[in-house]
């Protein structure tokens, strides 16, 4: 997911749903950094996310 993201230029991540078996979520942002440098969140239950404003690209 984080290479995706990078790829596609995205400024957040929002990585959730993780199973049970994984007591430490700091796994997953230590993975996830490793290939995205933007503004990643490791979500939990009842997690709110604020989303950045949508760019708009101009018509040039």
């Amino acid at each position: 997911a984080a290479r995706v993201a990078a790829e596609s230029g995205v400024r957040r991540l929002v990585l959730t749903h993780f199973s049970q078996r994984y007591a430490d979520p700091r796994r997953f942002h230590d993975e996830a950094r490793a290939h995205f440098d933007g503004d990643l969140i490791i979500a939990e239950d009842l997690t709110t996310v604020q989303l950045p404003p949508r760019r708009v690209a101009s018509t040039g």
